[in-house]
């Protein structure tokens, strides 16, 4: 579908979160090959330390120039332990994961 091959989805943000505050997350879509990006439909779901999704934090988002930013508000009541972020390509499927750790 596109006219180049996606190699990588990166996802920075800090390695910890707090029950209550916002993490914001920028995602890079990483070309095979230098070329011009096509706008990318990029689908965010997060998943709680006991492997649960946790749909309310789901988005789909739109990277334009090939970057994107995503902001997660934490409910008080969230549980301690690790977080795991996914960020899926739609046109592509190539998948990037950021695990945090909720204190």
């Amino acid at each position: 579908m596109l006219p180049y091959r996606v190699s990588s989805l990166d996802i920075s943000a800090t390695d910890n979160a707090v029950r209550g505050e916002k993490s914001i997350f920028k995602i890079l879509v990483n070309p095979g090959l230098r070329a011009t990006l096509s706008p990318h439909i990029l689908r965010v779901e997060v998943t709680g330390p006991s492997g649960e999704n946790l749909p309310w934090y789901a988005a789909n988002i739109t990277a334009e120039n090939a970057t994107a930013k995503y902001a997660v508000h934490w409910a008080l009541n969230e549980k301690p332990g690790r977080y795991t972020i996914t960020v899926k390509d739609t046109a592509s499927g190539i998948i990037g994961r950021k695990t945090l750790l909720m204190k």
